[in-house]
């Protein structure tokens, strides 16, 4: 029998912690993001935070793509047509006042939508001013926002991110890493009381402050959160020997998450940005208050350990994010979003003439007639004597608008030379492999370009067929010599021809840098090299974001120059697998 992974079963005990921090009292946390496919493991993480909650507590659902009048309250349609007059109906938002939402899909919800979220998490409240109805209502709430989204790019929009304190990531849990809480209703309501009369540490604060500004994390709101969740861990893990246990959970839960770079000590890797200054350890340690003995100076502990524990995905997002940063790239995301009025995700309604081929809808037409109906039966009394039920005009008409995704291309461009390991040409494949097994949903595009010998040659073009790539590149073999400068040239060929179809293309280096055969095929590395930087500099001209990978057992320096000639994303991975080279080119790329 197979034990249960240890990392599963860490992010799992954290999971139950969460439930257990936001079940204490669900509208002083805010909300809790959680980051998992619809499944087992999900729905058992909701029925342990139902099972926390008093028996009593509301639990609603919010459809994906719920409608405004739904979410607030608005014009009962029904109502208002059977009596001939408006008639309101009761938001969901009302209806789970001092209980908990689930949104559902949160990462297609709408802007207007999530707005409306925002402003009820902050004001305690929420206004209808809409369909001529008006009206106020305070309501209370934590949200749980469930997040399906299978990279980067779809997560929930930062504004509600910034307004949910713990966030969760379930996609490495397997129903055999499940355990049960130690903790029942009763004792979270106990845990209540006592949380609201603890006391937080200063230096636990100054501790909790470091490590945010540590891990680059610049909202107050995080901050206030925090600061929360600490008091409510503490209470509930009933440890008289200190805060650390509470500290490290709380940084788990709610800053690693929002982490967007390394922390920068004197211990981290060469691949942090040269201009970042380290933290001053010793500086922090004079400024902090005397507390007696009784809580010790913590930032370079905590700090140390945060680095020591991250996990490779996040340890790669990090590092990309960081060479991003100091950058300052202006290129667009992957598989931008583009309006549609016949296909894609629906995003609601507006104003537009369905003759013109787009969708009319139907209720949101209605609704918009409505109000006016008084107003038209007056105006039109002296023109017709027919009894009509509801008069629509044309400025009425609602059509449904769509968003779709551009096409998105990755173009793969491997080192298939000697001087590149062959285990780093199967690493390669599968990478691929693995954007592949995605390209069902996301509906991407892989590429594959190899070099080796005097040419490159284009293996795979563009497309979504996991057999097909299977099939190339286990026919990849390797050996020979590295013209790297061909396999750049190609690679404009394919940037420009993908762009010129509209696509959103963004290409992925992996190589060691040790370009020996120039464009005419002769030998010579210091021309070769030339070579490639010249043709490099052609192809940051164009709209492309590209991420080069040193493969090599030791950083590169021509590797380093060839990212930089690029304009493109250094990354050094001398022991990457195929997991951590698809993550990478993932976060680079979204």
């Amino acid at each position: 029998m197979n034990e249960p992974n240890t990392g599963a079963k860490n992010l799992w005990l954290d999971a139950i912690l969460a439930a257990e921090v936001f079940a204490t009292d669900p509208s002083f946390i805010g909300g809790v993001r959680v980051r998992s496919l619809p499944g087992p493991v999900r729905e058992t993480w909701l029925e342990l935070v139902q099972h926390l909650l008093p028996e009593d507590t509301k639990w609603r659902r919010i459809p994906a793509h719920v409608s405004e009048s739904r979410l607030l309250g608005g014009l009962d349609l029904a109502a208002t047509l059977k009596y001939g007059r408006p008639v309101a109906e009761t938001g969901i938002l009302q209806e789970c006042d001092n209980g908990v939402s689930i949104l559902a899909m949160a990462e297609r919800t709408s802007r207007a939508i999530i707005a409306h979220l925002c402003s009820a998490l902050d004001q305690k409240s929420v206004t209808l001013e809409r369909e001529g109805l008006r009206g106020y209502a305070k309501t209370s709430f934590g949200l749980i926002t469930l997040d399906e989204g299978l990279d980067q790019d779809e997560g929930i929009a930062a504004s509600l991110q910034d307004r949910l304190a713990i966030l969760i990531d379930l996609h490495g849990v397997s129903v055999n890493d499940l355990i049960e809480s130690n903790l029942n209703a009763s004792e979270i309501s106990e845990a209540r009381s006592k949380a609201s009369n603890l006391t937080v540490p200063e230096e636990v604060t100054r501790t909790l402050c470091a490590t945010s500004e540590a891990l680059g994390i610049e909202s107050s709101r995080v901050m206030i959160m925090a600061h929360r969740i600490v008091r409510i861990i503490k209470t509930l893990l009933a440890d008289s020997s200190g805060w650390d246990n509470a500290i490290a959970s709380t940084i788990r839960l709610a800053l690693l998450p929002r982490a967007t770079r390394l922390p920068f000590q004197d211990q981290a890797d060469d691949s942090l940005p040269p201009d970042a200054e380290p933290i001053d350890q010793e500086e922090q340690a004079d400024t902090s208050p005397d507390t007696s003995g009784k809580i010790e100076p913590m930032q370079e502990q905590i700090l140390e350990s945060v680095l020591a524990n991250l996990p490779p995905e996040l340890l790669a997002r990090l590092k990309v994010q960081s060479h991003r940063a100091s950058q300052a790239r202006n290129a667009g995301k992957m598989g931008q979003m583009q309006r549609s009025f016949k296909r894609g995700r629906p995003m609601g309604t507006m104003p537009g003439d369905p003759r013109r081929g787009a969708r009319l809808n139907l209720l949101a037409t209605l609704r918009a007639a409505v109000p006016w109906q008084k107003v038209r039966a007056e105006k039109s009394q002296s023109v017709s004597k027919t009894q009509v039920k509801v008069r629509v005009q044309r400025e009425d008409f609602r059509v449904v608008r769509f968003r779709q995704r551009a096409s998105t291309i990755t173009i793969f461009v491997v080192d298939a030379s000697g001087s590149s390991a062959l285990h780093r040409l199967s690493e390669a494949k599968g990478a691929v492999e693995l954007m592949l097994a995605d390209c069902y949903v996301r509906r991407d595009q892989v590429a594959l370009i190899a070099f080796r010998g005097n040419s490159a040659e284009l293996l795979l073009p563009p497309t979504r067929s996991l057999l097909r790539a299977k099939r190339e590149l286990s026919a990849l073999p390797g050996g020979g010599g590295t013209p790297l400068s061909s396999a750049l040239e190609l690679t404009i060929q394919m940037i420009e021809r993908s762009c010129r179809e509209g696509a959103t293309v963004g290409y992925v280096i992996l190589t060691d840098g040790r370009a020996n055969i120039s464009r005419d095929g002769t030998q010579g590395r210091e021309q070769a090299i030339e070579e490639a930087l010249e043709v490099a500099k052609s192809v940051r001209l164009l709209d492309a974001r590209g991420l080069v990978i040193d493969t090599s057992q030791r950083a590169n320096r021509n590797s380093e120059q060839l990212a930089s000639a690029l304009d493109a994303v250094y990354l050094p991975l001398p022991h990457a697998d195929a997991n951590s080279l698809s993550a990478a080119a993932q976060a680079n790329l979204a």
